[in-house]
């Protein structure tokens, strides 16, 4: 307690330490001031006094100013209709060089609204991707909000909204951050957007003595600051870059963790939260903790320098803590146990594998078998839930939680396509569903979490049900065979597939009977489905 008073204490005085270089005042629509928001540049925080007026002694290192969008309230926008208008740029780097900057709010009741979550777009003006883009993510976002004409709806992308690779290529796929930004204004983007920095928003191409810095100077520039918080309702959300871009040699490389400053930063922003019972959603991009891929899965930090640990221990004041991150392409949820706290939900990738399964099959379908989409988070005053939405091509409906696999059916088409057989002949490390056994289903529930039920009936008969940790063959046939065959580069996850941690297995009497399957997620919704067999296997079911 007197450590976070003491934090409190430094926060009020950073405006008076030096003298301030970057004022300002925060008011209404109407005009009217607002009190005690916080105000950063980064790295230290000031509050509004009562006239809503702000003042703060600056190094400029970030080259901006931001507030924390107060509970009740809504941002004004930029021009462009879903960029929130919580930052500004500074007009000079030079410390000296005093300015002003002001920002409005609406009030707005929001303690009840629907926030999307989508990760990993990977724009690139590359196989067909903005075209995806427009054709499944866009309307579903649009039928979102028509379809709760009284219930705010926001959202994120959690980092690689662009791909670095793309952003000077000499030809018609040049695609840069700040065309992702012209590429969603111009489709009219549906919401606010409220964005996070992945590690291919980094320029490859900058130069400077700190290449995180300079990397990351564009992303800045035309999204948001690379960290920062905000109140939507009773939530208190922290977007943070964890994300540290090195690009020894123009290799594009870089580490996960959290620096130094982002971390004494967000300890002032955390003791700024006075109610402790306030949920907390951390944003990133590279997740933090993940379970490991077997019967007893062990939770691992991922990210270097301690980082898990420091983030951790910087929450432990708060019982009810989200972590949301993408960057693996995959869906997962991870409880670490040294932090019973914490939940983080890593989102599977808007454009599945890259947009490339989509290009190929119209079928975008991500490397762990779950479909392009994104998860919706429904907060309300005294709950949190959440589910998986796809944005699949004639796959979209709300029930899409899972897909059956006649493992019969499989086994046949792994056996007599030519291309499959090519692909396991390249890479011998992969699953060969050629030789598994008769009658066996294989059940992939794509948002599966630690609570959910799963059940499956032969006919009549229950079935044992186990989960496994396997190939989902799908992906097979949506990408790889297509992507090898056509003699383009394979990624890892061609070669050495990661096996998903969402699969469930059962073995039938006979190929003939149908199967049901009943799934319960963890906040009751069921969803029941029968498939008659033999129940084929191709890229249309």
């Amino acid at each position: 307690m007197l450590r976070n008073l003491l934090i409190v204490a430094s926060v009020l005085l950073a405006a008076n330490a030096f003298g301030q270089n970057i004022t300002g005042r925060i008011t209404t629509s109407d005009g009217l001031p607002l009190a005690d928001v916080p105000v950063s540049d980064g790295v230290a925080i000031t509050l509004t006094n009562k006239n809503g007026e702000y003042s703060l002694h600056s190094d400029k290192k970030y080259g901006y100013v931001f507030y924390t969008l107060p509970s009740g309230y809504e941002p004004e926008t930029e021009s462009n209709g879903w960029q929130p208008k919580i930052y500004a740029l500074l007009n000079s780097g030079n410390p000296v060089f005093k300015e002003n900057h002001d920002f409005r709010v609406k009030p707005v009741k929001n303690d009840h609204f629907l926030y999307v979550v989508g990760a990993d777009a990977h724009l690139t003006n590359e196989h067909n991707d903005l075209a995806q883009f427009k054709r499944d993510y866009l309307p579903r976002l649009r039928k979102l909000v028509d379809d709760n004409p009284d219930v705010p709806v926001y959202s994120t992308i959690l980092g690689d909204m662009s791909w670095d690779e793309f952003w000077i290529k000499p030809d018609s796929t040049t695609f840069t951050i700040a065309d992702f930004s012209d590429f969603i204004t111009r489709e009219k983007y549906p919401m606010l957007m409220f964005p996070v920095t992945g590690n291919h928003d980094n320029d490859a191409y900058a130069k400077g003595k700190d290449m995180d810095m300079a990397a990351s100077e564009a992303y800045r520039r035309f999204m948001s600051p690379s960290f920062y918080s905000y109140n939507l309702g009773g939530v208190h959300f922290v977007v943070l870059d964890d994300i540290v871009y090195i690009n020894d040699d123009w290799k594009r490389n870089y580490k996960n963790y959290y620096t130094e400053d982002q971390l004494a930063w967000l300890e002032k922003d955390l003791a700024l939260v006075k109610d402790k019972n306030t949920p907390i959603v951390i944003q990133a991009h590279a997740c933090n903790f993940r379970p490991t891929a077997e019967p007893d899965p062990v939770v691992e930090d991922k990210l270097v320098n301690g980082s898990c640990e420091r983030l951790g221990q910087l929450l432990r004041e708060f019982p009810t803590v989200h972590i949301l991150t993408g960057h693996t392409h995959l869906n997962f949820h991870a409880y670490p146990p040294r932090f019973p706290n914490i939940h983080e939900n890593n989102v599977s990738a808007i454009g599945a594998t890259w947009w490339r399964s989509g290009y190929y099959t119209d079928r975008n379908i991500a490397v762990d078998g779950s479909p392009s989409g994104f998860a919706l988070y429904e907060f309300a005053p005294d709950s949190i839930n959440w589910k998986f939405l796809s944005t699949d091509l004639g796959h979209s409906e709300d029930e899409n939680q899972f897909r059956l696999y006649d493992m019969n059916s499989v086994k046949k088409e792994y056996k007599k396509n030519k291309l499959i057989r090519n692909l396991l002949k390249a890479f011998p490390a992969r699953v060969d569903y050629a030789g598994i056994d008769n009658n066996i289903v294989y059940l992939n529930v794509y948002n599966h979490d630690r609570d959910w039920k799963i059940e499956m009936w032969d006919g009549d008969e229950p079935l044992e049900v186990k989960q496994v940790f396997d190939e989902d063959p799908l992906h097979t046939i949506t990408y790889d065979i297509h992507r090898y065959a056509s003699g383009e580069f394979l990624s890892v996850n061609s070669s050495t597939r990661p096996q998903c941690t969402h699969l469930f297995k059962a073995k039938t009497r006979n190929a003939k009977t149908p199967v049901r399957v009943r799934v319960t997620d963890s906040f009751g919704r069921v969803y029941d489905k029968t498939y008659q067999r033999p129940y084929p296997f191709n890229v249309a079911n």
